[in-house]
C-alpha cells in the first residue's frame, strides 16, 4: 500500500512540475537611442504576462535644459520623489560628471496599480488597471512602434 501511495505521490508531483513549466518564462531587452538619450527596457515574462520590468535611461544634463550637475538635480530630484513610496517601485537617480541616468524597476507581481496610475509618468491602459496585467506581446508591438528595437 506504500508503494501505492509513493508511486501517486511521485505522478501527482511530476504533473504539478510539468504544469507549472508550460508556460515559457524569459526576458526581452529593448533599446533606443535619440537626441542624446539612451534607453534600455528589459521586460522578465511569463507567457504573455510581464512579472517585471526594468528601464535604465541615461541622457546628457543638456537634454533637461542644465548645464551644471545642480542644476540637473534642482529639476530631476522633484520629479523622483513622485516614484518613491510605491509597493512594488523602485526608482533612482545617479549623476555622473555630463550625464543622469534613471533606473526604475517595477515589480508587477507586487505593485499597487492604482498607486501606479496615480504617477503622471505611467501611463497604463484601461484594461491594465482593470486586469492588473501587462501583456508582453503588447507591450513589445507599443516598444517596436516607438522606434525601440529588441536587443538579441
Amino acid at each position: 500500500m506504500k508503494k501505492i501511495y509513493s508511486v501517486i505521490f511521485t505522478l501527482a508531483l511530476s504533473l504539478i512540475v510539468l504544469v507549472g513549466c508550460g508556460e515559457e518564462k524569459g526576458q526581452k531587452t529593448f533599446t533606443q537611442e535619440k537626441n542624446g538619450v539612451s534607453l534600455s527596457v528589459t521586460y522578465y515574462y511569463t507567457g504573455d504576462n510581464v512579472t517585471k520590468q526594468t528601464t535604465k535611461s541615461s541622457m546628457p544634463y543638456s537634454s533637461l535644459n542644465a548645464k551644471t550637475k545642480e542644476e540637473a538635480k534642482k529639476i530631476a530630484d522633484p520629479l523622483s520623489e513622485q516614484y518613491q513610496g510605491v509597493k512594488g517601485l523602485s526608482e533612482k537617480l545617479s549623476y555622473g560628471k555630463d550625464t543622469l541616468t534613471e533606473t526604475i524597476e517595477v515589480d508587477y507581481t507586487k505593485v499597487d496599480f492604482d498607486e501606479l496610475s496615480k504617477i503622471p509618468s505611467m501611463i497604463l491602459d484601461e484594461n491594465v488597471k482593470k486586469t492588473k496585467k501587462i501583456s508582453m506581446k503588447k507591450s513589445e508591438e507599443l516598444l517596436e512602434k516607438q522606434g525601440f528595437k529588441e536587443k538579441k
